[in-house]
C-alpha cells in the first residue's frame, strides 16, 4: 500500500471512531460502496463490489465442509461465491468478472485467500477491505459535486474524433440519414 493509500485509511479509521464516539450510524458495506468515489462511471464495477459485500458470510452462514478448519473458524465477511456464478449473478462474462476481481485486489480494495479441495478444486474467498470504502466516501452527497472526468480530453468533442473512432461509420450514416431526408 503506497504512503498515500495508508495515509488515507489511518485517517478514515480516526473518522470512523470519532463517528462511533458520537453515536452516529455505521452504513453496511452496501451503503458504504455507493457512497463512495471509488469506481465513478463504472456501473458494472460497482455492481460486483457490492454483490460481494452482500454475499459476504455470516456467523451463520453456510460454509464448504471441507474448507480449511482455519478458514472456516474466520468465514465473516468473505464471500465464496465461484467467479462464474458472479459473472451470472451481475450478467457480465466471465472475463469481465476476471479484470475486476483483479483490478480490486491491485487497487486493495478487497482481500483474496485461496484453497483447494479434497479434489483439488481451486476455490477463491474474497473480503472487503472496509478501511478503503471508508477512504473514499464522499464528504456529500450531492449530484453537482466535484467528479472525475468521465472521458480523457483526447476522445471528447470532435465529429474528426467520432469519424476516427468509428472506422469511418460516422461519415456513411450521416450520409445515409441525409438521404433518406429528401
Amino acid at each position: 500500500m503506497s504512503s498515500s493509500a495508508a495515509y488515507a485509511a489511518e485517517k478514515a479509521e480516526r473518522i470512523k471512531e470519532l463517528k462511533k464516539a458520537a453515536g452516529i450510524e455505521e452504513h453496511s458495506l452496501a451503503r458504504k460502496i455507493t457512497d463512495s468515489d471509488l469506481y465513478d462511471w463504472n456501473a458494472t464495477a460497482r455492481f460486483l463490489l457490492t454483490q460481494i459485500a452482500v454475499l459476504a458470510m455470516k456467523e451463520d452462514s453456510d460454509y464448504p465442509d471441507d474448507a480449511p478448519q482455519k478458514f472456516k473458524d474466520d468465514k465473516v465477511g468473505w464471500c465464496w461465491m465461484s467467479q462464474k456464478k458472479l459473472a451470472l449473478k451481475i450478467g457480465k462474462s466471465l472475463s469481465t468478472v476476471e479484470k475486476l476481481i483483479a483490478r480490486f485486489i491491485e487497487d486493495g480494495v478487497i482481500i483474496p485467500r485461496m484453497w483447494h479441495d479434497e479434489n483439488k478444486t481451486p476455490h477463491a474467498e474474497y473480503k472487503i477491505v472496509e478501511k478503503m470504502l471508508d477512504a473514499h466516501q464522499r464528504p456529500s452527497q450531492r449530484y453537482d459535486q466535484e467528479r472525475p472526468k468521465r472521458y480523457s480530453e483526447s476522445r471528447k468533442g470532435s465529429a474528426a474524433n467520432q469519424r476516427r473512432n468509428s472506422g469511418g461509420k460516422f461519415t456513411k450514416k450521416t450520409a445515409v440519414m441525409e438521404e433518406d431526408d429528401e
